[in-house]
């Protein structure tokens, strides 16, 4: 499966991420949250709920197309995304996210 980012100017392999993380930065004063795939920003959102709702979305789509799933890491193990099918996931915009 492929994501397309938010900014639709990349679209990555899942089949080659390793790492799912977000992180944090304020931008003129207000608080945002970066969600990325290895080193690559794939979109950026308000609320640390809206990262959580964007990767159960993105769980659901994977599910829906094929038999595959989130692996929450143990430990220090970041997630890990497994099987997946050539399909593409676009990360929804703040406005798109219901």
């Amino acid at each position: 499966m492929f994501v397309r980012t938010q900014e639709g100017d990349k679209i990555i392999n899942l089949n080659n991420v390793t790492n799912v993380h977000f992180g944090r930065i304020i931008d003129n004063g207000k608080q945002k949250y970066i969600l990325y795939f290895d080193n690559f920003s794939v979109g950026v959102f308000k609320k640390q709920e809206d990262v959580e709702k964007i990767l159960m979305i993105l769980e659901r789509k994977i599910g829906e197309s094929c038999s595959a799933q989130i692996v929450d890491g143990d430990g220090d193990e970041p997630p890990k995304i497994i099987y997946y099918t050539d399909r593409v996931f676009k990360i929804p915009g703040e406005d798109e996210i219901a």
